[in-house]
């Protein structure tokens, strides 16, 4: 890509490295085939954190090995088993999580301002994208999808929401970042 900076492809490998190991960090839970996994945090974090192209780049890395069967999804699996199975709506969540709050990054420079537009540009279109996959994969309504794929995360969702939102401010506050928007 023209224009990239070593800094940046660092900053995008440690985005996709963070992705991976958080998606190995799950838990199946027995009334669902969505598992709770640490990759909401992450997504989050790499959007607030990171520049947008940088952030758009660490997500299409991550879909695309794991599209190719690179274990990189939760419980280590990849490939189109992974993408057009249950938790597929999710992962495809992911790309737009990014993109939507790497796009409004540049309105979000305070705690309370990152919660809000996480919640309302990661999180919700992760559920919607999920719901709706998870309806069609399954046979679902979107009621019974809704049920068994996003009402168990709402809390731990916001909390992961609000853990991202203080590592990107204590992160934000150190110079580490250096992020200026594009």
């Amino acid at each position: 890509m023209a224009g990239l900076k070593t800094r940046d492809l660092v900053y995008s490998s440690l985005g996709v490295t963070l992705l991976i190991i958080s998606s190995y960090i799950y838990v199946p839970l027995p009334f669902t085939p969505v598992p709770g996994t640490l990759q909401t945090l992450v997504v989050i974090l790499i959007a607030l954190s990171f520049k947008p192209k940088i952030s758009r780049m660490a997500i299409a890395v991550f879909l695309f090995l794991g599209s190719i069967g690179f274990p990189v999804f939760s419980g280590g699996r990849g490939g189109a088993g992974a993408i057009l199975g249950p938790t597929g709506g999710f992962i495809m969540g992911f790309a737009v999580a990014v993109f939507l709050i790497s796009s409004f990054r540049s309105r979000i420079n305070s705690f309370p301002k990152a919660v809000v537009y996480s919640v309302l540009l990661g999180n919700v279109p992760i559920y919607l994208l999920g719901a709706s996959y998870l309806a069609i994969s399954r046979g679902l309504t979107l009621t019974q999808a809704a049920a068994a794929g996003v009402l168990p995360f709402i809390l731990p969702d916001l909390f992961k929401t609000v853990a991202a939102a203080v590592i990107w401010s204590r992160l934000d506050k150190t110079g580490l970042l250096a992020y200026k928007q594009q």
